[in-house]
């Protein structure tokens, strides 16, 4: 998959995506990661967004919708091991096909 090179482009990809987590660098062209970030979180609330930067601290506003933030000085075994905690498989619970027939014994047994 090529990398949008623009807002537009990347928001459009994002309704027509199915994404774990997005990576968003802080200072991006006509747009702040930031920014970026709170569209992104509007159109797909679920998706963990993880911002990087080249700066070590970033004031909280810039950091509202933002799941993590990379600075300077990160290791990329910091930010590889956060990314696999972010998008960690969920659970999906599967109906039990057996709870139906015990629901019917114990209304067959009770009449």
């Amino acid at each position: 998959m090529r990398i949008p090179s623009d807002r537009e482009e990347a928001l459009a990809l994002c309704q027509r995506t199915r994404f774990d987590l997005a990576l968003l660098d802080y200072e991006m062209p006509l747009m702040s990661g930031s920014r970026l970030a709170q569209e992104i979180k509007f159109l797909v609330p679920d998706v963990p967004v993880v911002l990087i930067s080249g700066r070590s601290t970033l004031p909280a506003a810039e950091l509202a919708f933002v799941d993590a933030h990379f600075g300077f000085g990160t290791a990329l075994d910091d930010l590889l091991w956060m990314m696999r905690i972010l998008v960690e498989p969920k659970l999906v619970r599967m109906p039990d096909p057996r709870a139906d027939q015990r629901a019917m014994v114990q209304w067959s047994d009770s009449t």
